[in-house]
């Protein structure tokens, strides 16, 4: 049996997928592996440039082919199912590797551990917008650590699954309806705690691309709190109800969050009705305590 399948994730990723192929190219891998590109009907030059960067690198792959998009379930359903590894490492196109013993690490760690379901590296995540890189402090004296479905049922420590390692026995093991609701790194994660603890790698050696274009990073605070509580209760069904408390307590903690958030925004957006001019009139005319307090009010 192939050892790892990287499942290739992307749509319309020509401007960041040379970066992410690079990723996969410079890994120094012990085993055999192949590439298996889920492409959701990409209409630019995405697959193309796939195609040339793995044909010229001699690397092995399978296209998946698609006439429609097939959007972000159905995409990855179809290409967790063609994998043929023991192992699938999850790559999604606007995203990339920077260690190039990174797939060697995640395999040796799961080959020597196998109380654990799947494995993840911590994230560099870098804003496009601002050019900033972030990386989680680690304050554990050991190189790896293990979290669980109950401790993720309780709010998201994943970020992304371009990070992600799973045991592809075990990912056929997860009910099929996981692809018929809304999913991403987090419930397909708590999916898979379902079977083992999930393993967490010291080393940061991905980095989780934050742009306008993103399916996540796109949106604002409002609209992803939202999304989440449009989609918890399903996620406790899937899960029957295992973790139902945690649920419950993530469910009131973002509704407080998001009523934070919408009284800030309507604070906000009154206090840009006010022109300019009659600021600074104010802030020259009256103390700044009661600007501040004029700000409150609005």
């Amino acid at each position: 049996m192939m050892k790892l399948s990287i499942l290739l994730v992307c749509y319309n990723h020509e401007q960041y997928i040379e970066q992410c192929l690079q990723g996969i190219i410079i890994q120094k891998a012990g085993f055999d592996f192949e590439v298996v590109i889920a492409d959701d009907y990409s209409t630019d030059q995405t697959v193309s440039i796939i195609k040339d960067a793995l044909n010229e690198h001699k690397i092995d792959y399978n296209l998946l082919e698609s006439a429609e998009n097939l959007g972000l379930e159905g995409n990855y359903k179809r290409g967790f199912k063609a994998c043929r590894g023991e192992y699938i490492a999850v790559m999604e196109g606007d995203d990339y590797w920077t260690n190039p013993n990174r797939l060697q690490k995640h395999i040796d760690f799961l080959d020597s551990h196998r109380e654990c379901s799947m494995s993840f590296n911590r994230l560099i995540v870098f804003n496009e917008e601002t050019s900033d890189y972030s990386v989680k402090e680690w304050l554990l004296i050991d190189n790896f650590d293990y979290i669980t479905s109950r401790q993720l049922a309780s709010g998201n420590q994943l970020g992304n699954l371009s990070a992600c390692v799973f045991r592809n026995d075990i990912m056929k093991k997860l009910k099929p309806e996981l692809f018929e609701i809304k999913i991403a790194d987090w419930m397909l994660a708590m999916a898979f705690g379902q079977f083992g603890f999930i393993g967490i790698l010291k080393d940061a050696m991905s980095v989780y691309r934050i742009h306008k274009g993103g399916l996540w990073s796109k949106q604002n605070r409002i609209a992803q709190i939202d999304f989440i509580l449009e989609n918890i209760d399903m996620y406790n069904k899937y899960l029957d109800n295992h973790y139902n408390a945690e649920f419950i307590a993530l469910k009131r903690k973002l509704k407080h969050e998001l009523h934070a958030v919408k009284g800030k925004a309507k604070t906000n957006s009154l206090i840009d009705y006010i022109p300019p001019l009659i600021i600074g009139m104010a802030k020259a005319l009256f103390p700044i305590i009661i600007i501040q307090k004029l700000k409150k009010l609005l």
